[in-house]
């Protein structure tokens, strides 16, 4: 209201809807299922709210190395494990993207949309290739440190959790899930401890990877730790109104 936008549509019961899974793309956006944004939030959406060409409707990631696949407390929303700084480069942690399937629909009228069986289907990492858009894969210990959780403010031009200030937290956290259920996050918690001392010692954590570097991304880096404590970062913090 105080920027003079109209609001297009106010989700009712039973519809739950956050903004951390939805991210605009240009002539398509797309949404997140998560414990935050369910089935009928999209569905509302696809039918009141939403005027992109083609919109993508991501199923709740699963990790392979955690006991049952699913866990809402590690990737609260799709800007979680995905997010772009930039027009055709994507930044996603590498096992969830890769884990995550799509529902691809695409626009048939004013509020009318119609699943793409033939483009659905699809894992969020193939669908983000087949748009051409080149992908920067993150590990399970960045995506922990919220690492994918920037904002972008232009094109290629990122606020960006800097995770080495993040570490101590980071580490805390792998232990404590460790020691919550170890048959659950042991094998999780290894891989994480085994990519932290990879990066470490190739000094390419993120958000100083080299990737960025060659891919032109700008990008500043916050101390962020009290966000990330409530299991948010910096683009936890804003709505993304318009881009474009």
């Amino acid at each position: 209201e105080g920027l003079g936008v109209p609001t297009a549509w106010t989700t009712r019961a039973p519809a739950t809807f956050e903004g951390g899974d939805f991210i605009p793309a240009g002539e398509f956006a797309l949404i997140g299922l998560s414990d935050r944004t369910n089935r009928q939030g999209v569905d509302q959406l696809l039918r009141h709210g939403l005027s992109y060409d083609e919109v993508v409707v991501v199923s709740k990631p699963a990790h392979p190395l955690i006991a049952g696949g699913y866990d809402p407390m590690l990737y609260m929303h799709l800007d979680t494990y995905f997010n772009i700084p930039g027009e055709g480069l994507a930044v996603g942690a590498g096992t969830l993207i890769d884990n995550t399937n799509v529902q691809v629909y695409v626009k048939m009228g004013k509020n009318k949309y119609r699943l793409d069986e033939a483009a659905s289907g699809v894992s969020l990492a193939q669908y983000l290739k087949q748009k051409e858009f080149n992908l920067i894969k993150l590990s399970t210990f960045e995506q922990l440190a919220y690492a994918p959780n920037f904002l972008t403010l232009d094109d290629r031009k990122i606020l960006a959790v800097d995770s080495e200030r993040n570490i101590k937290t980071t580490l805390a956290k792998i232990q404590r899930l460790r020691a919550v259920d170890p048959h659950k996050y042991a094998a999780f918690c290894d891989q994480a401890m085994y990519e932290y001392n990879k990066l470490k010692a190739a000094r390419d954590l993120f958000p100083r990877k080299k990737e960025l570097e060659e891919w032109g991304v700008d990008v500043t880096p916050l101390d962020l730790d009290a966000l990330t404590g409530g299991y948010g970062a910096a683009r936890c913090m804003v709505a993304a109104v318009k881009r474009g």
